[in-house]
């Protein structure tokens, strides 16, 4: 009789434990979705300021300009820019910085016989170490493997920033 008892108060805890984990897991996706609430409130000025942001990096993105430079530059607070810049096209700033550096890294590799130094230094890295491991992260190739066979990424590649929207 007392094995039941156990199991009983056993099963009890357990759903109350469940319950309790449900109730946390449902709390916080509310709170995920107040943020990306909060977050999208972006009035029409805000969104403007954002894609002057957009087009600034754009513009010089080698060498990327920092935070305070960009929100100086189109006249917006640093935190409203990096939250604003996410929420409008759902990436940080320092992520499309990036994804136009890779871009222009494969241009420059399929389109010119530059050496892969001399296309890293235009890219605004110091050593060509650091763009050899900067592209095999964001690729998974090699700079060289990708110049002697440009269609190894045609699967593999990660979406790349769109440069006409």
């Amino acid at each position: 009789w007392s094995l039941e008892i156990t199991r009983s108060r056993d099963l009890v805890q357990a759903e109350a434990l469940a319950m309790m984990i449900l109730c946390e897991v449902v709390s916080m996706l509310e709170d995920a979705h107040d943020d990306s609430t909060n977050l999208c409130r972006l009035s029409d000025v805000d969104v403007r300021c954002l894609r002057k942001a957009r087009d600034l990096i754009r513009s010089r993105y080698t060498p990327p300009p920092t935070i305070g430079e960009i929100a100086r530059a189109v006249g917006i607070s640093a935190t409203k820019l990096k939250s604003g810049f996410k929420a409008l096209f759902g990436k940080s700033i320092s992520q499309y910085g990036n994804e136009l550096r890779m871009g222009r890294a494969l241009e420059m590799l399929r389109k010119s016989d530059i050496p892969i130094l001399l296309v890293a230094e235009a890219l605004g890295y110091e050593y060509q170490n650091s763009f050899t491991v900067a592209f095999r992260r964001y690729f998974n190739v090699l700079p060289k493997d990708y110049r002697r066979d440009p269609m190894i990424l045609t699967d593999a590649a990660p979406s790349l920033v769109n440069y006409d929207s």
